[in-house]
Order: structure tokens, then C-alpha cells, then sequence
């Protein structure tokens, strides 16, 4: 990013419509960084310096910020009072009417809002992490609990049970005929049905064996 916004600095050099400079946090500049509020670095912020300014929430590109200089006018301010509007040049002159201690007291409670605004999010933030920290200490709490209930030897039993490798005709049963079975056995026909899972087994152990015989492997 250093190389394009030095680049930009270097077109608007001359301009009568926008500064543009950079400030080192870090050593000389830390005490304007803090008084505008600078918090992370790269910070980019925009405005009349002598009100609150803004942060630049754009593509960090030489075309991105070009693009948004290009649009930024000269502010208005004491020295510019032809580039306010009717209210803003209002508020102005009574200001200056103001005594000291009343514009200290008036700048004071605005600066008490900011700081307000930037105390609520840090509570809000607070909230959130602890919440979150929360959330996730149940999720391992569940999940701990349900692997702790037999989870892996239900797993164990279904596999010995219901082997992954079965035959055409033992998918078949355990897909068609077992739900069957428990239909049947709902509406009090579980003795047929036992007969009838009987009667599949026998047949699938004697064509087994058959087939075994047949082609001289034991199955």
C-alpha cells in the first residue's frame, strides 16, 4: 500500500481541494493518532481536521483512493465560511458569541459521546466474545456427551451386525423385509414375520452353501 499512497500524495501535491499525508504513529506522531483516534495500523481517515474525521472504508489500490480523492471538496470551516451551508454558518456565529468555558463545556459533552459510543462497543464486543466462548464450551460439552453415551460401540454393533460387505440378497432382506417385520409386528403379525425371517435365513445359508459346493469354496 506505501507505494501507491505515495503516489497519491504526489498527485495531490498541490491541490486546494484535498491534503493528503501520512503520519507515523509508532514515534512522532503518536499523540495526533490517539486524538483522532487511530487504533490499528494502517488506519486511512478522511474530513475537515478540525472536526471528528472519518474512516476510509475503500480499496487500498492507487485506483481505489484516487478515485475517492477525486471526489473530495475543499471543507468548509472559518476560513472557507462560503462553503457552508445556511444552519452550519448559523451554529458558527453563535459559537463565537460563546465564552470560553462554555465552548470547553460544549466541545467536553460532544467528546463525552464519542467516548460513549466507543465504550458501548467495547462492551457489546466484550458480550459477544463471552457469549461465543460460551456457545462453544457447550457445542464440546454436547458433543462430549454424546460420544460418552456409546456413540463408537453403537457404531461397533451395527457394523457387526449389519457388515458393510453384504450380499445382494442380504440388502435386499434388511432393506425390504426387516422394515416390513416391523410394520407386521405393529398390527400384532410379529409371529409370521419371525417365521418368514426364518425362512429367508435358511434359504440364503442353503444357496450359499450350494454356490460353495459348485464352484469348491466354503462361503
Amino acid at each position: 500500500m506505501k507505494p501507491d499512497w505515495d503516489k497519491l500524495m504526489d498527485k495531490y501535491a498541490g491541490s486546494s481541494a484535498a491534503f493528503i499525508a501520512d503520519v507515523d504513529c509508532t514515534s512522532s506522531g503518536k499523540s495526533l493518532c490517539e486524538e483522532v483516534g487511530v487504533r490499528s495500523y494502517p488506519t486511512i481517515k478522511y474530513g475537515n481536521p478540525a472536526e471528528v474525521l472519518s474512516d476510509y472504508k475503500g480499496g487500498r489500490d492507487f485506483g481505489s483512493l484516487d478515485a475517492f480523492a477525486s471526489k473530495l471538496k475543499q471543507p468548509c470551516g472559518l476560513k472557507t465560511l462560503h462553503l457552508c451551508d445556511e444552519e452550519t454558518q448559523g451554529r458558527i456565529a453563535d459559537w463565537q458569541k460563546m465564552a470560553t468555558e462554555d465552548l470547553d463545556a460544549l466541545i467536553k459533552e460532544k467528546e463525552d459521546e464519542i467516548a460513549a459510543a466507543d465504550a458501548n462497543f467495547k462492551e457489546a464486543v466484550d458480550n459477544l466474545q463471552k457469549r461465543y466462548k460460551e456457545l462453544q464450551d457447550e457445542k464440546e460439552k454436547t458433543i462430549e456427551a454424546v460420544k460418552g453415551s456409546g456413540l463408537a460401540l453403537l457404531k461397533q454393533v451395527k457394523g457387526y451386525l449389519y457388515p458393510y460387505k453384504m450380499g445382494t440378497l442380504e440388502k435386499l432382506y434388511y432393506t425390504v423385509a426387516s422394515p416390513v417385520e416391523n410394520v407386521l409386528g405393529q398390527i400384532g403379525l410379529m409371529e409370521p414375520v419371525r417365521h418368514f425371517g426364518k425362512a429367508m435365513t435358511s434359504m440364503l445359508s442353503a444357496g450359499y452353501s450350494g454356490i460353495g459346493k459348485a464352484i469348491g469354496v466354503e462361503l
